[in-house]
């Protein structure tokens, strides 16, 4: 196994900070401190800052009835989740850059629109 100094961050004492060796003392999981987005399985893991913003912005437009499957527009990005109501979990399935990408973007929200309409 080889090091990477990008893994462990250090302050400006040359100490490590979070992210970086050290026992996990809360109960979560690691997660990988990145700014960029990386596949788990189906689902797309977004920094903590992202994904904290991303959920606040879904619960303040739909407050405690949150859609199964849904789409939010945030920060010129489009992202697609699927909502675990038994934990409360919001899972980000896609993240499309609205800049270049109107047709998968349209498809979504066509796909979206027929889910809904099938369950009345």
């Amino acid at each position: 196994m080889q090091w990477r100094e990008d893994e462990h961050p250090r302050d400006k004492d040359g100490k490590f900070t979070s992210g970086g060796g050290g026992g996990n003392t809360s109960s979560e999981p690691p997660m990988k401190k990145s700014k960029q987005l990386y596949n788990k399985g189906k689902y797309i893991m977004l920094s903590k800052q992202e994904y904290a913003e991303l959920c606040s912005a879904i619960r303040t437009k739909y407050g405690n009835k949150i859609p199964k499957r849904g789409y939010m527009l945030y920060n010129n990005d489009f992202y697609v989740y699927t909502y675990n109501m038994r934990k409360a979990q919001i899972l980000c399935t896609e993240k499309i850059s609205i800049l270049d990408n109107k047709e998968r973007i349209n498809e979504i929200i066509r796909s979206a629109y027929e889910f809904n309409e099938k369950r009345k």
